[in-house]
């Protein structure tokens, strides 16, 4: 039997977090690896195939119309870029799953667009699997708490908006439709069991896990029921009162840590798991199309 591979010291997580997280990597590696001349090449040669990838990002607006119109750009992108050279390929995928990725920071404050993001991640990786692992790995390294793992020393200065983000787009990723190529009700008890067991209750943490569970907690209600409202007990009982500790101990980000504490007892007491999250809902079109919703 395999031996499970020991955490590194300095890092608070789990096994199992550890080896999703390898997981995860050895895809982006693989396609870098691939593309290692690419990424080598000049300025110029880079950004003619990186420029339709660019475009379909940030031309991404909240309607399943333009969702698919930009998933189908991306899948021919591929495609051709798969029948010029497999290099050529990976670069675009890697690069795609990086740019996604980048959006993060600013999904925090725009959950509908996180949700746009996860259908347009859903919509290629049903075409090419291995994009969503290129993205989740995209996600690890930009924000260890997507993983979840934390460094014992904390993520320093980490801007309270970037972790929300990171972990928005990590959540609604999480709530997709299971597909065989990636089972996400499964990933989403797991990330929450992984959290909870490895990580501490401080500001940081707190942040990431309210934002993964107001856009996640619904799905995973809807696919687990009583055990899912075991797990909302337990945040409501262990993990909110280790929280208080830390308020009453006092210092920086102390006010910080009650707004997050209240918005998590809001969210298990009022049953708010209940509910479809906020900006679940994508309409069929939007009238202002090149307006980010």
């Amino acid at each position: 039997r395999e031996r499970a591979e020991a955490v590194p010291a300095g890092v608070l997580m789990s096994r199992s977090a550890l080896k999703w997280e390898k997981s995860c990597a050895e895809v982006y590696d693989k396609h870098k690896e691939y593309a290692a001349e690419i990424f080598k090449a000049s300025k110029l040669d880079r950004l003619k195939l990186e420029k339709p990838i660019k475009k379909a990002v940030n031309q991404l607006s909240c309607s399943i119309q333009q969702i698919t119109f930009v998933a189908k750009q991306m899948i021919q992108h591929l495609s051709h870029q798969h029948s010029l050279g497999k290099h050529l390929y990976s670069y675009c995928l890697v690069r795609l799953g990086d740019l996604v990725a980048l959006q993060g920071p600013g999904l925090g404050a725009s959950k509908q667009l996180a949700f746009a993001y996860a259908e347009l991640a859903s919509l290629v990786s049903a075409s090419y699997n291995d994009f969503f692992y290129v993205l989740i790995a995209a996600l690890h390294r930009s924000c260890p708490l997507t993983v979840p793992k934390l460094p014992k020393e904390g993520l320093g200065k980490a801007v309270q908006t970037e972790i929300k983000g990171y972990v928005s787009l990590y959540a609604a990723l999480s709530q997709l439709t299971p597909q065989t190529w990636y089972p996400s009700n499964e990933h989403a008890w797991s990330y929450l069991a992984r959290f909870l067991n490895a990580l501490p209750a401080n500001e940081q943490t707190a942040i990431a896990l309210d934002s993964f569970l107001q856009i996640a907690g619904h799905k995973l209600f809807l696919s687990f029921k009583r055990q899912q409202q075991k797990v909302f007990a337990y945040v409501r009982q262990e993990f909110v009162a280790e929280l208080s500790r830390q308020q009453q101990k006092g210092g920086e980000g102390a006010e910080d840590i009650d707004a997050v504490k209240s918005r998590i007892e809001k969210y298990v007491d009022k049953r708010l798991f209940s509910q479809p999250p906020e900006g679940s809902y994508i309409p069929e079109t939007d009238d202002s199309q090149h307006i980010r919703c």
